[in-house]
């Protein structure tokens, strides 16, 4: 959906940058809560902070450069020139990710029948050690 998105930010027409700003924006929201669901999937609870920390800064990192390679493109090529470009970099992340770490097959662990689902005493331990 943020691919087709980016694509539609391209065209010179005010309904296709739009629907296009649209289709990215809830693209981009899935991608970030799916990243975030396969974090906490894969850590373990003692290391979830840690964890979930490097990941936001690393996506911050990656807004400013990217953020600042758009402004380097528009100057050189075009401003329609951005958006396909970031197009072919979410395709090619994409088939990263199908090659290497496949994130979208990873089952979250449930919790067993009969287990005391009230956190609120551990999370109270958890944040005095904040």
């Amino acid at each position: 959906m943020s691919l087709v998105g980016l694509y539609l930010q391209s065209i010179p027409s005010d309904i296709a940058i739009v629907i296009g700003r649209c289709m990215y924006g809830w693209g981009l929201f899935q991608v970030a809560v799916k990243l975030e669901v396969s974090l906490f999937s894969i850590s373990r609870k003692e290391d979830y902070a840690h964890h979930f920390s490097i990941t936001n800064f690393f996506q911050n990192l990656g807004v400013l450069i990217s953020s600042w390679c758009a402004g380097y493109i528009v100057s050189l090529i075009s401003h329609q020139a951005v958006f396909l470009i970031a197009a072919g970099g979410i395709a090619l992340t994409w088939l990263a990710n199908k090659l290497t770490l496949n994130l979208d097959h990873i089952k979250t662990t449930g919790v067993p029948q009969g287990a005391d689902t009230d956190r609120s005493s551990e999370i109270e331990l958890e944040s005095r050690r904040v």
